[in-house]
């Protein structure tokens, strides 16, 4: 008599679905009863919610049934041309149309980066503490991440030098490195300038990515801005990572 069998969905899942884990985010609505740290929550009372809604009037009004349509791969030429702008503007960064990618937030431009530049097995260094989604990121690619600390001046750039030149004498290297230069998340420290160029030094030594971070360079309310890791660099050796997610609306989703 043959054995009836039992089979289950999660017995197809591929590795890199277990490697993810669990979902990292319930109900965004209970972030307003706390304080929360876990994703950059931004104020939900700061969010510019009439003027979303006047500028959806707007478009839908100009341009009716062709907002809703699908859209350009690359991103909405208008909004691609504005970026530029701010872009020069706000952070130094000249860039092109060419150099420029509009993602379903920040997270996917970086999701998008590790898929290209990683396979299992790569290491992938990070500041510590660091942004969980990133790690969970490179976890689901199969990464081996490895950290260095930060302290009150933020990457500890000695020890960044360290472990890539462990890992080259053990005949490895790392594909990327992830700061988050600005007001990083959790600690809030700023990487100064003089550790920004030493970044881009090691990643032309080394020849790793750097991937920059930069979602909260927005909300200085004081002080100097210091020029981005990017518009330091001059060998294509950095990404530049930013959102919209912290100053306009979390849940538009754009990157």
């Amino acid at each position: 008599m043959t054995e009836s069998l039992h089979h289950t969905v999660e017995e197809l899942y591929s590795d890199r679905v277990k490697r993810t884990g669990p979902a990292r985010m319930g109900d965004p609505r209970r972030s307003a009863s706390y304080i929360s740290f876990l994703a950059g929550f931004p104020d939900p009372a700061s969010l510019p919610k009439g003027d979303v809604v006047e500028a959806t009037r707007m478009a839908l009004e100009r341009d009716g049934e062709w907002v809703l349509q699908y859209g350009a791969s690359r991103g909405y030429g208008r909004l691609v041309d504005e970026l530029l702008i701010k872009l020069r503007r706000d952070q130094g960064i000249e860039a092109s149309v060419e150099n420029l990618l509009i993602t379903n937030g920040a997270s996917q431009g970086l999701d998008i980066l590790t898929q290209a530049l990683c396979d299992p097995g790569d290491v992938i260094i990070s500041e510590e503490p660091t942004w969980s989604g990133a790690v969970q990121t490179f976890r689901a690619a199969g990464a081996e991440v490895v950290t260095v600390p930060l302290d009150a001046h933020g990457t500890d750039v000695d020890a960044l030098e360290r472990e890539l030149k462990g890992l080259a004498d053990s005949g490895r290297r790392a594909k990327m490195f992830y700061t988050i230069p600005n007001f990083q998340n959790p600690t809030g420290v700023t990487t100064p300038l003089d550790r920004r160029r030493r970044i881009v030094e090691l990643a032309h030594e080394y020849g790793f990515v750097v991937v920059e971070d930069d979602a909260y360079s927005d909300l200085r309310y004081r002080g100097e801005r210091v020029p981005t890791i990017y518009s330091l660099d001059d060998r294509g050796m950095v990404a530049y990572l930013s959102t919209f997610s912290k100053i306009m609306a979390a849940g538009v989703r754009l990157g």
